[in-house]
């Protein structure tokens, strides 16, 4: 098989392996961000669903204000199936749009994963 076969069938092996897989986007993960608006400021909110038992480590690091001001919030989750539980509200008034929210998550089983918000990108 010349070279350029075999480097084409290892190029097509490689990309069919990542488009199986893909990353669940972030309204799927178990584990998530959410963002909720109210006069004068945001919650940001961590939530918990799962269509089975998870258990996870997760870290919600919170940085606003032009100083960097900064929150961190740490905790272990059980989340039963069938139900969704709040993890984290943080209330953050009169943060305008320089806020960002980064959550990491580590499952029991299961590969850790990253899922972020941007107040940049919200109007108030």
């Amino acid at each position: 098989m010349p070279l350029s076969a075999l480097l084409n069938a290892l190029l097509i092996a490689t990309v069919g392996m990542v488009a199986e897989s893909p990353a669940a986007p972030p309204e799927l993960r178990p584990i998530r961000l959410q963002e909720e608006q109210f006069t004068g400021g945001v919650h940001i909110l961590v939530i918990g669903a799962s269509p089975s038992e998870l258990r996870a480590q997760y870290r919600l690091e919170v940085t606003s204000g032009p100083n960097g001001n900064r929150s961190i919030q740490t905790g272990s989750a059980v989340i039963r199936p069938g139900s969704e539980v709040l993890l984290i509200n943080l209330r953050m008034a009169g943060s305008g749009s320089g806020w960002s929210a980064r959550l990491t998550v580590t499952p029991e089983s299961g590969a850790p994963y990253e899922d972020r918000l941007d107040g940049s990108a919200t109007e108030q």
